[in-house]
């Protein structure tokens, strides 16, 4: 009798262990794959991320350095431009000049 409920008692618990078991390794295994799932995800869109950011620097770098070359040939222009100009006011200058001394040569005749 007593023996008997004991065994009983005994087996039920172990079964309920055993399924307790099963369901805690099944969870577990459930939530390992969700995790991993997200893990994977996550990844996935921080490389993306990167990505992104990579090509964004990128193309930031090359207008910079675009934007650089064209300051640099606009400056070059300008200083061509300026060149160009004082070569114009030299050239007016001897024109001035040759002038002024004609007239002065002019008056010394008269």
């Amino acid at each position: 009798g007593m023996q008997a409920m004991v065994k009983r008692t005994q087996e039920a618990l172990d079964s309920e262990l055993r399924e307790a078991v099963t369901t805690t390794e099944s969870s577990m295994e459930a939530l390992r794959s969700v995790v991993e799932s997200d893990l994977g995800a996550i990844k996935r869109r921080t490389d993306e991320q990167l990505a992104t950011l990579k090509t964004t620097v990128e193309t930031d770098l090359q207008a910079t350095r675009t934007a650089a070359e064209l300051s640099d040939k606009r400056t070059a222009r300008s200083l061509a431009s300026v060149q160009h100009r004082a070569m114009d006011a030299v050239d007016a200058l001897a024109v001035a000049v040759a002038l002024d001394q004609a007239v002065d040569r002019a008056a010394a005749q008269v």
